[in-house]
């Protein structure tokens, strides 16, 4: 009777250690923060560093930033470096996910300059520029040097393509006024990619608040992600609209493929390797994606008419003929700009709610969306 009673509370024992062991996992993949390799930020006595890299191996640096507090000495490092005072107060934003990265931190009061504010959502940076308080500081696809250096930011944060000679024009060097560059877009990984959020915040002393904010993000996603995990529904899914005899879509490796695959999705170029876009011929696409389920992110195709009219070809897609096309635009201007690429970048786990409504709403009742729509 004694071994009965032994082996019963062995198998209980081990029951709730595997119901413990996998909750630890579930709580474990919805704390765990994923960091970019491609920037750290290292804290020393008294300073800190940023260090931008090439690659995700630390091989090779790019830039390399000395952030001190305003007012304090100026540290030595025996490495080249832009040194920085933070916090930061007057900044030119040269790209608007630095306008949305601003705008999630609180910020936007510190922007004084923009690249073009036709590009821009945020009503307060739109009003500031027609009150002249922020200026544009583009000239068509050229920076107005003069208008920078009369606007006298602490810094400028600008898109950055990892090419010296394109990131920092000679003017600009000399006017020694300190360029941030992001490589953002680089990043495949949703989470990865909003975690740049840091390398802003490091240059205003609110590291904290950006860790609070990306571990809310963290959380979030991998939540909704838990719940697609079990669906045995996979539909397929055809993006963008081709530009100039050009279908560019997103290959296999890259951050749209990895959300929709997060959004429990099956993508019809997933098993690619490119990180990039694939340039495909309006037959190529056709052919692969003409029975897909859905077709997202027409570009600036508001209605279903416009899919038509941009080629009349596209109203033989199954996604357009059962009306499942769905747009990144509900929050736009009338001058063209989307929110989805001012906040949405930023905010992955938004955008992961959004198309989870879209493919599986029966897991997100009622959800409302915050950059997708159906077109009508």
């Amino acid at each position: 009777m004694k071994s009965v009673v032994i082996i019963v509370l062995i198998i209980v024992a081990s029951f709730f250690s595997c119901v413990d062991k996998k909750d630890k996992d579930v709580r474990s993949r919805h704390n765990s923060r994923v960091e970019s390799a491609l920037f750290s930020i290292v804290q020393n006595k008294g300073f800190k560093v940023v260090h931008v890299f090439k690659d995700n191996f630390h091989q090779d640096t790019l830039f390399n930033y000395v952030l001190y507090h305003r007012g304090e000495i100026k540290p030595s490092v025996n490495f080249s470096a832009v040194y920085i005072e933070t916090p930061v107060r007057r900044v030119a934003c040269l790209s608007n996910i630095y306008v949305g990265c601003l705008t999630r931190l609180g910020l936007t009061h510190t922007i004084v300059g923009v690249d073009d504010a036709k590009n821009i959502c945020n009503a307060e940076v739109r009003q500031g520029v027609a009150s002249g308080q922020i200026q544009e500081l583009n000239v068509g696809e050229n920076l107005n040097i003069e208008k920078v250096l009369l606007l006298h930011p602490d810094i400028i944060f600008r898109f950055g393509t990892g090419n010296e000679l394109l990131d920092f024009p000679e003017l600009l060097k000399q006017s020694d006024i300190p360029v941030a560059i992001s490589l953002d877009y680089r990043e495949a990984n949703p989470l990865i990619r909003a975690s740049w959020l840091k390398f802003v915040a490091a240059f205003f002393e609110m590291d904290s608040d950006a860790d609070s904010i990306l571990n809310t993000i963290n959380q979030n996603y991998n939540s909704l992600n838990e719940k697609v995990r079990n669906t045995s529904f996979h539909p397929t899914v055809v993006t963008e609209v081709p530009y100039k005899e050009v279908w560019y879509v997103p290959g296999g490796k890259s951050y749209m493929a990895a959300l929709l695959k997060d959004a429990g999705a099956n993508y019809l170029w997933a098993d690619d390797q490119h990180e990039g876009s694939l340039a495909l011929s309006f037959e190529q696409v056709f052919k692969k994606a003409v029975n897909a389920d859905f077709w997202l992110n027409v570009q600036h195709c508001k209605t279903i008419n416009e899919v038509e009219n941009y080629d009349s070809r596209n109203k033989k897609f199954k996604a357009f003929l059962n009306r499942n096309i769905y747009n990144n635009d509900l929050r736009n201007t009338k001058s063209g700009a989307f929110a989805y690429w001012e906040t949405g970048l930023i905010s992955p786990d938004e955008l992961l709610a959004d198309l989870i409504s879209i493919f599986h709403p029966e897991l997100l009742p009622n959800r409302q969306f915050r950059y997708y729509r159906k077109l009508n």
